[in-house]
């Protein structure tokens, strides 16, 4: 068991959730229990959001510290999307995506309002966000360092839509890097869609963040590879420049890349960059295999991947 452990009730209505004695099976306020089937016990609240709760949980088989998602919005759009979330993380096994196992989702008791709480097991990822490394660098991250994280980026966005995942929220806040091995990973797959060619949204969901997003999916209009593109295009020359990618709007993107660049020996490096933004979808690179091989052929990202193992 962690040293010290203390518990933490997840019931939404739980009118004082936290600190519980280790070892306790039910919540002395409001009646809940503390150990999710019989397994996972809520150590800490890491955040919450729009629709759900995050904790760490301790694993009482594999005696391992794991993350416990759960949804408070009751709404049965955002069932749907995190049932999805669900069963996309539950079908893949990649390094660049956290691990979720088949029985991973499960429903638990909300006694206090008579309702059952979706939950979401996944792996613990140990690491800092790319936000959080680009806080660190306000005037932008060393250039082969982001050329290390967009090889990577490339790879799992290939694993990807290879299974026909749309991810639709890539930004620097959703991109983590493994703090052993500085492998990158996608997280947050609230948004992702499945299939090829993805249509129309309902609005009343979140469906895109401001400044990262392409304009199709803004609009409501059909998604695929290409928009995961957009994304990740702005987001690294965010990484590159430090600065908001709205605010570069004014200026042309080919031209804020070089500069950040200065005498970058890799030039195209930011041409590529610039193609992933283009307004325009066809205009992208319609898949990941196009881009590696663009990558390749200039020899991008060789000198950048050895570098992007960072210890900040």
């Amino acid at each position: 068991m962690p040293q010290l452990a203390t518990i933490y009730c997840i019931s939404p209505g739980c009118p004082r959730p936290y600190p519980h004695t280790w070892g306790n099976k039910f919540c002395n306020s409001c009646g809940a229990s503390l150990q999710l089937k019989n397994r996972y016990v809520p150590l800490q609240c890491l955040g919450a959001g729009g629709f759900a709760t995050i904790y760490t949980v301790w694993d009482l088989v594999t005696e391992t510290e794991r993350v416990l998602k759960v949804l408070i919005e009751p709404s049965a759009k955002a069932l749907e999307l995190f049932e999805q979330e669900a069963a996309v993380l539950a079908s893949l096994r990649h390094p660049g995506v956290p691990r979720v196992e088949p029985d991973g989702y499960f429903l638990v008791r909300d006694n206090k309002q008579e309702r059952q709480l979706p939950c979401l097991i996944m792996e613990k990822i140990n690491g800092q966000t790319l936000q959080e490394i680009l806080e660190q660098h306000p005037q932008g991250c060393p250039e082969a360092w982001v050329r290390g994280w967009f090889k990577q980026a490339v790879e799992i966005l290939q694993e990807l839509h290879t299974r026909k995942i749309i991810h639709r929220d890539l930004k620097p806040s959703n991109l983590m890097l493994r703090d052993t091995t500085g492998q990158l990973v996608v997280i947050d797959f609230g948004g992702a869609k499945i299939g090829s060619v993805l249509s129309r949204q309902a609005s009343s969901t979140r469906l895109f963040s401001s400044g990262y997003s392409p304009p199709e999916q803004i609009v409501g209009r059909s998604v695929g590879p290409a928009s995961d593109f957009y994304a990740l295009g702005r987001t690294m020359i965010q990484l590159l420049t430090g600065i908001y990618p709205p605010e570069l709007e004014i200026d042309n993107w080919t031209t804020m890349a070089y500069c950040s660049f200065n005498q970058s020996r890799y030039p195209d490096f930011a041409d590529l960059l610039d193609q992933l933004v283009q307004e325009d979808p066809s205009q992208r690179p319609a898949t990941a295999t196009a881009i590696q091989e663009r990558l390749t052929s200039a020899d991008i990202c060789k000198a950048g991947f050895a570098s992007s193992r960072l210890a900040v």
